[in-house]
C-alpha cells in the first residue's frame, strides 16, 4: 500500500508545481489550468453561457491557505495523539487499550455480535435440531431399511434351491396362470 500512496504523493506534488496559482508564482503558472478544454471546453462554455470559468484569485488564495491550516493541524495532532517516541514494534506487547482506541482495534465489534447474533444460534440449530433430530431420523429410517431389506434378502434365499428345473417349472406354471386370466376374462 505504501508505493501506490509514494507515486500518488509524487504525481500530486509534479502537478501542483505545474499549476501554480497567480498570487505563488514558484513555477510555471496555470500550466495544467486549460489541459483539458479540448474535451470539456464547449459544455464549460454552455455551463457558464460564454463568461470564462475562472477562479477569483483571492478566493484561490484562501482555499489554499485553509488546506495548509488543516493539513497542519491534522500532523499536529497525530503527533500529539500517537506520541511516535512512545511507539513500540508491533512484536511487543501492547498497552491495554481503552475508549475508543478499544472500539476501533475492535473493530466496532461487529465481529463479536455477528458471531452472537448469528453465527451461535446456527451453529446451536445445527447441533440440536439438524444434527441430532433430522439426521437421527434419517439414521434411523436407513437402518429400518437395511433390517427389512435383510429380512426380504434372508426370505428369497429360503425359497431359492439353486435347482434350474425347479425355475423352470415355476415359469411355466407362472405362464399358464397368465394366460388363464388373460383366456378367462374375454
Amino acid at each position: 500500500m505504501t508505493l501506490p500512496l509514494v507515486v500518488l504523493g509524487i504525481l500530486s506534488a509534479v502537478g501542483g508545481f505545474l499549476n501554480d496559482p497567480s498570487f505563488l508564482p514558484i513555477g510555471p503558472v496555470d500550466a495544467l489550468s486549460r489541459w483539458l478544454e479540448p474535451v470539456v471546453g464547449a459544455a464549460t462554455q454552455q455551463i457558464t453561457r460564454g463568461a470564462p470559468a475562472e477562479a477569483d484569485p483571492h478566493q484561490s488564495a484562501v482555499l489554499a491557505a485553509v488546506a495548509s491550516a488543516v493539513a497542519l493541524a491534522g500532523i499536529l495532532v497525530a503527533v500529539l495523539r500517537l506520541k511516535p517516541a512512545a511507539l513500540r514494534p508491533a512484536r511487543e506487547p501492547q498497552p491495554a487499550e481503552s475508549g475508543v482506541e478499544s472500539l476501533l482495534s475492535h473493530k466496532y465489534y461487529v465481529d463479536e455480535a455477528y458471531d452472537r447474533a448469528i453465527i451461535t444460534p446456527t451453529v446451536v440449530f445445527s447441533r440440536n435440531v439438524l444434527w441430532r433430530g433430522v439426521d437421527g431420523m434419517i439414521d434411523g429410517l436407513v437402518n429400518l431399511t437395511a433390517l427389512v431389506s435383510r429380512w426380504l434378502g434372508d426370505s428369497g434365499s429360503a425359497v431359492q434351491t439353486g435347482e434350474t428345473g425347479t425355475y423352470a417349472w415355476a415359469l411355466v406354471i407362472g405362464v399358464v396362470i397368465l394366460l388363464g386370466t388373460v383366456a378367462l376374462r374375454v
